[in-house]
């Protein structure tokens, strides 16, 4: 939606030109990605977690956050209003300031 951060991208583009992404190669993760079904491990895990989801995102509905937080007490949904699907590189201090509390407030950092 916004497209990339320009100091995300300046780090990224000689990443992705170093150690460009090879679909093939990669085609057990993507199956799985899109394949398990993940809701008995949302319903069931004992770990704090926190699912980020783009209201915008032109991939996933953004209300299988709200399903994940409403399965189980230790997830925490954040909604990102204006956002499409690359939160962390369209709005990265927005999305670390999320991040950084979350971590602070259920004593993941010291």
């Amino acid at each position: 939606m916004h497209g990339i951060d320009r100091q995300i991208l300046t780090c990224l583009t000689p990443v992705k030109i170093a150690y460009p992404f090879d679909r093939l190669a990669n085609i057990n993760l993507l199956r799985e990605h899109v394949q398990l079904d993940w809701r008995q491990t949302i319903r069931t895990t004992q770990r704090k977690l926190i699912i980020f989801a783009a209201k915008k995102s032109p991939y996933y509905n953004y209300q299988f956050a709200n399903w994940a937080a409403a399965q189980n007490d230790k997830i925490t949904a954040v909604i990102v209003e204006n956002c499409g699907h690359d939160i962390m590189a369209e709005i990265p201090q927005q999305f670390n300031q999320l991040v950084r509390h979350f971590l602070l407030q259920n004593h993941y950092l010291p």
